[in-house]
């Protein structure tokens, strides 16, 4: 998946920054990404454990569902069709 992402966007590649320092680890970024997804909850949930700001896990999860969402590969893996009873049980876990 690290790989899939760093092919798509340049964001998810290591890179040095323009003070000579080594930027946010890839596999960092991804890894917060998919925790935030597989637990449902905001970036703001893992921001402590991360160390990183919660506009900068934004970008994280922004940019991997991107990719996720424009990935031919993934998308029969992990785009479904949406039913009624999906729909009304996250309706109802929202207003709760």
């Amino acid at each position: 998946m690290l790989n899939s992402c760093a092919a798509t966007d340049p964001f998810f590649r290591f890179s040095i920054d323009c003070t000579d320092k080594e930027c946010i680890c890839p596999k960092v970024k991804l890894l917060m990404a998919l925790k935030c997804l597989s637990f449902g909850v905001s970036p703001s949930a893992f921001q402590d454990s991360f160390q990183v700001s919660y506009t900068l896990a934004q970008v994280f999860l922004r940019k991997f569902c991107e990719i996720l969402s424009n990935d031919d590969g993934y998308k029969g893996v992990y785009h479904f069709q949406m039913y009624r009873v999906d729909a009304r049980r996250l309706r109802l876990r929202g207003s709760g």
